[in-house]
Order: C-alpha cells, then structure tokens, then sequence
C-alpha cells in the first residue's frame, strides 16, 4: 500500500514460498559457512533499503565479507529448514530526507524452537552531492525472557574529488552473559577509484564474542587488513577495450596477534571491444590453523600451517550472441596439503 508517493507498506500473512527458486548446490572446501542469498520477493523487495555493514551491495558472498543484516536468516533454520511465518509487516521509502527501512516478521515455533521476532530499522541520510551517513539497528526476541540478541551500529560513506572514499562503520551486538568484545568496525576504509586507477586500503576488526543472529557473520575474532591496487589502461587498439592489472594483500589475524590467513594475488584482465572478456589470477595463501577441523564434515585437517598456490583462468563471451556463457579452471597446489581442481561452465 502507497502511503505517501515515496513511501510504500508491504504486509504478508502466513506467506507461502514453495514458488520461490531452489539454492544453487554448493560444495562448502572452507571451514566456515556458506552464504546463499535471498530469494522470497517479500523480502527481495526495496531489499537494497537495509543494507549496511562490508557485505552491503553484493550479490553473493565472494570475498567472505559479512553482512550485519540478511534476512534469509528469518524464517530459515540453521539446517536452511522453512519456519512458518505468521505475518511479517515492511515499510521502506523516504521520509523527511531520510531513507527508511523498517521491518518486523513473526515467526512460528518450530521443533522445539520458540518462535521468535524479527525487527530491523534502517536510516540513512545523504549528505553532499554523494554521501551518506546511517544507522542500523536489528532485535530478535523469542518468548523466552533471556533468548534474545540485539546490534546497534552507524556508518558512513564520504565521496571527495568525485573518486576519492573515505568509509566506516561501528557495531555493537547484545547477547545475555556476553559483556566483552561484542563489537565490530571498520575505524578507516580509504579509496581512490578511477577508470584508470584504483588503490585502496582498509582495516576492519570483528569481536570474539560479536553476533548478529540477523546477520551473515562466517568469522569472528578477527583483524584484517587489505590492500588492493589495479591499473586499467585503455589501449589504441581495435580489439581492447580495457586491460586490468593489480595485486592484492589480506592479512587477518585473530585479536591475540598471531597471523591466520594471508593471501597474495596478482591480477592481469582483459576486456574486449566484442564484449568479450577473460580473466588470470594467481594467490598465494598461507593458513594458520589453532585446531583442526573436518573437511565437507569426513576428512580431517589437523593444526598446523599450511601454504598453497592458486591459479585460475575466466572467460566469458558477450551476452548478446547467440550462444554466451561463462567458464572457469582453477588449480590449487598445496590445498591443504592436497590439490584442488576446479571446472565450472555456463
């Protein structure tokens, strides 16, 4: 229902999704989870409205960032089983120069889960020509009195000299008995972003005891740095359009200091006048394990350090032909002291 021009009520009661798209099949070779995204249009819609945290504004999860809120954690058990969902009430639109979200789903028992509530609200406000600052707050509340958990964050987005960003956020989660490092931010994400140039750095730290049950959150006790630099020329030349050249480093660590993960990449891109484009990419990884863990849940890693090798090659031709698609090989050395070959194709 349109309650103003910019601003729009959507309410569902016991919603059916049995049309809604299966989830692709994923073979999780990580010892953490598996994003898999929305896909029921109540909450697909006016989705982009809630965004906030790292993860914001991606698709899937490539890059293993959080997301402080994502709503296919309601109505979903952890073993993605549907929960019933008794009514759920949105309100997204504009509201005195504000962006606002606002959402609250109630959801059914299940097993011997008490059903629970599903709140979020979301505020922005642009500043400038290009900048934003917002707010964020989510609460999920069962029946029962102490099974609860609550964030609270801000963030912001500055836009300088039309390609200089400057980003940062700070979350704080609420869970019973859990008083210490709860919390998550990003003090300074710094960027320079051109059609020629991009060279970024970032740190970001997230809390052992940080939780976001509304949220994607596949690591904690974490500090990671990154940095990232690519040149992209456009040659003289009938056939480029684009080239891309850049490195990256990710460095995490836990909040102790000892160093987890680090990964060094190379990149080099091509993008063709024909709308055809191919990829090379080449990362060394190195892994730090405190205590090991059971690979797709049957074949032991033990502790120790582990270092690998990882090369791929992507293509994919112009969408407008008659046949288009897209491929990708990836060769691993090293993978946990093993090897890993990956083939995939459209």
């Amino acid at each position: 229902y349109r309650l103003t021009s910019s601003l729009i009520l959507d309410f569902t009661l016991n919603p059916d999704f049995a049309q809604v798209d299966v989830d692709d099949q994923v073979a999780n070779l990580t010892r953490f989870s598996i994003f898999f995204p929305e896909r029921r249009e109540f909450f697909l819609e006016n989705a982009n409205v809630f965004e906030f945290g790292p993860g914001a504004g991606l698709a899937h999860d490539q890059r293993g960032e959080p997301k402080f809120f994502h709503s296919r954690t309601i109505g979903l058990s952890e073993d993605q089983e549907p929960i019933d969902i008794i009514a759920g009430l949105k309100l997204t639109g504009q509201l005195t120069g504000l962006d606002l979200g606002f959402m609250s789903v109630q959801t059914d028992d299940f097993k011997a889960t008490p059903g629970s509530n599903y709140s979020v609200l979301r505020v922005r406000k642009k500043l400038l020509s290009r900048s934003v600052v917002g707010f964020s707050g989510t609460n999920r509340q069962s029946r029962v009195e102490d099974d609860y958990n609550r964030t609270l964050g801000v963030d912001s987005n500055f836009i300088f000299f039309d390609n200089l960003h400057l980003e940062s956020f700070y979350v704080q989660s609420k869970d019973p008995g859990l008083e210490q490092d709860n919390w998550s931010a990003k003090p300074l994400g710094i960027s320079w972003d051109t059609d020629f140039l991009l060279a970024k750095a970032e740190h970001m730290i997230i809390g052992r005891n940080f939780n976001a049950d509304m949220g994607f959150i596949p690591r904690k006790d974490m500090k990671q740095s990154l940095l990232d630099f690519q040149i992209r020329p456009r040659p003289a030349s009938e056939w480029i359009r684009q080239l891309t050249l850049g490195g990256q480093l990710k460095y995490i660590t836990n909040q102790e200091g000892i160093l987890e993960t680090r990964e060094q990449g190379l990149r080099f891109s091509s993008a063709f006048e024909s709308g055809d484009n191919i990829n090379f990419n080449y990362t060394h990884v190195f892994e730090f394990l405190e205590s090991g863990f059971l690979l797709r849940g049957r074949l032991p890693v033990p502790p120790g350090s582990y270092k690998s090798d990882r090369f791929s090659v992507s293509g994919s031709p112009f969408r407008g032909r008659r046949i288009s698609g897209f491929f990708t090989f990836q060769r691993e050395i090293g993978y946990w002291d093993g090897n890993r070959t990956t083939l995939s194709a459209n």
